[in-house]
């Protein structure tokens, strides 16, 4: 397996080029992409859950579960 040339994850690619970049950038990650939701909805993640995300992008998943009331812990650019 390659690794991804971590240099292309930049803060511009994240926060204007990723999916969900709109929906961030108006709510500070208070909304989050139909997409995410869905993998949320599909995890059946509830209140007091320990949530890893790990190379979290901007954030908003983490955002969203510890907002529901889950304890939500980051690991970013694990591989970088």
């Amino acid at each position: 397996m390659r690794n991804v040339d971590c240099d292309l994850y930049t803060t511009e690619y994240f926060l204007n080029e990723n999916t969900g970049y709109n929906n961030f950038n108006k709510s500070f990650g208070n909304i989050i992409d139909a997409r995410y939701q869905k993998a949320l909805e599909l995890a059946d993640l509830r209140p007091g859950m320990n949530i890893l995300d790990m190379g979290c992008g901007r954030g908003e998943i983490v955002i969203h579960c510890a907002k529901k009331g889950m304890h939500a812990c980051i690991r970013h650019r694990l591989f970088c």
